[in-house]
């Protein structure tokens, strides 16, 4: 049974813990750490007990330490392989909705950079929860239309081009979007589907713990214990209550009490940090982690339209139309037919299994990623004629239809190993014939990565273009270059 409305909490505890702890366990004893008497509170206390494990104790609950962590599988998530470039140079990930976009569900969303200000709602109307889609609406910073103001300038016009310039608005230039992906066990990287398998893993890595529960129970009978023993007191300020605890620190409990009260706060935390710390490596374990990661590799395909309504001296209007594919491995629908399971509730069981296989190292250790695209774009005929002058300007109306595969995968090492080999292999073929500025062109791309130390790689490609104008300042069908890459801690 699905269980979408468990999940988010789920995820966001596991974030949390991800962004928390580290992978080693507490010690079960610590010194007296909170000792300072009425000076203290709980507060204090506990953050002295935080300062304690980060800079004393026998583990690190760092940000430092886990920051690499949650960079990478935030990184996998949400972008692709490196070097691998369809079309204009995207990446071969377009992950329609990113995990944490996912998780918190942020609709409808706004964005204010400079000129481009729009708006976007997703999932707003009554479609099933398997289709995903969105729309928006965006300002893209009008201005004069470039091929117009070129023209303008070879006319020697440039005192009229300054005064439509000044005529252009802001709403002169208008992009209407609308996109479409399904997301379901099968196909998609939204985390929603999969709400049995991370309920399973997760509920496989929280266990009872004892000393948690019995140190949080003792501090509650000792207050529970002095309330009662105080209550009586003739002077009100010798009755002691949570309340004045929560509010007054250490310093409301009795004199006689307020050391061991200390000492049994400090055992609560500390085992509520042992606690964590013990999920985090249960986690680990279970292979949570490794199910995102596979989870941002599975089939994903996606459908993107746009319209782009233009003021006359904007431009003329345009309109597109992209489809997209791609799929890496390993990936969970993989995991499901390895293990058998024809469900997530089946796979939780068998997920580990699954991990310390031979092949899915092996295919991990590769990480191939594949991707296709297919776009078609039209644009509509453009006629300009300036006020009280001979000049005009004119372009035919035209079509494009461009298609791009894209394939790419590690040659050495594991996924734990920065400095690794690559080869990544993209293939474009743009039908322009219908523009009379443009010809139909193909390239080929083929570029090697190969790491020569302390973050530094050595790039070796080599393209094939069927016009030679497209390759840049070469005059063969064959060109081959290379170039040194630094990559920083972490990216």
């Amino acid at each position: 049974m699905r269980r979408s409305n468990d999940f988010l909490p789920v995820c966001m505890l596991a974030a949390a813990l991800g962004c928390a702890l580290s992978s080693t366990s507490l010690a079960a004893e610590a010194p007296a750490i909170c000792t300072e008497g009425d000076k203290e509170n709980p507060d204090d206390c506990s953050k002295k007990i935080e300062d304690w494990v980060n800079n004393s104790g026998p583990t690190k609950l760092t940000e430092a330490a886990v920051a690499p962590l949650v960079k990478n599988e935030a990184a996998k998530l949400n972008t692709g392989p490196s070097g691998v470039a369809v079309g204009s140079g995207a990446s071969t990930t377009n992950d329609y909705i990113p995990f944490l976009q996912a998780l918190l569900g942020v609709s409808p969303s706004s964005g204010t950079e400079g000129d481009n200000l729009g708006l976007e709602f997703s999932n707003f109307g009554p479609l099933p929860d398997v289709i995903q889609y969105k729309a928006s609406v965006q300002l893209l910073g009008s201005k004069l239309y470039e091929p117009l103001t070129t023209a303008l300038d070879e006319a020697s016009l440039q005192d009229q081009k300054s005064t439509l310039e000044d005529q252009v608005t802001a709403t002169d230039d208008l992009s209407f979007s609308i996109s479409v992906s399904r997301s379901s066990e099968s196909t998609g990287r939204s985390p929603e589907p999969h709400a049995d398998l991370f309920h399973g893993l997760l509920q496989a890595s929280v266990k009872p713990n004892a000393r948690k529960a019995a140190a949080t129970l003792a501090f509650n009978s000792m207050l529970a214990n002095i309330a009662e023993r105080t209550k009586a007191d003739a002077d009100p300020a010798n009755r002691f209550t949570q309340g004045r605890l929560d509010a007054e620190g250490f310093k409301a409990v009795p004199a006689e009490d307020r050391d061991k009260v200390i000492v049994a706060y400090e055992e609560m935390e500390l085992a509520s940090h042992a606690s964590l710390a013990l999920i985090r490596e249960n986690l680990k374990a279970a292979g949570f982690y490794d199910a995102l990661e596979l989870l941002s590799n599975n089939p994903q395909w996606s459908f993107i339209a746009n319209y782009r309504s233009r003021d006359e001296l904007a431009g003329p209007d345009e309109w597109n139309a992209t489809f997209k594919y791609e799929i890496g491995w390993p990936n969970l629908q993989q995991a499901k037919r390895d293990t058998g399971c024809a469900n997530d509730s089946c796979l939780a069981g068998k997920f580990s299994t699954f991990l310390v296989s031979r092949s899915t190292k092996r295919t991990r250790n590769a990480s191939p990623r594949f991707s296709f695209n297919l776009s078609y774009s039209q644009r509509a005929r453009y006629d300009y004629a300036l006020p009280d002058s001979t000049f005009s300007y004119s372009t035919k109306a035209a079509k494009s239809l461009t298609g791009g595969l894209s394939y790419g995968m590690y040659l050495s090492g594991t996924p734990s190993d920065p400095n690794r080999m690559r080869i990544d292999i993209s293939a474009t073929y743009e039908d322009v014939s219908e523009d009379p500025a443009k010809n139909d062109r193909g390239l080929l791309n083929a570029t090697l990565t190969y790491p020569v130390g302390n973050g530094t790689f050595l790039s070796i490609g080599a393209v094939y273009a069927t016009r030679p104008e497209y390759r840049g300042e070469v005059d063969k069908e064959l060109s081959a270059r290379a170039g040194l890459l630094y990559k920083f801690a972490g990216t």
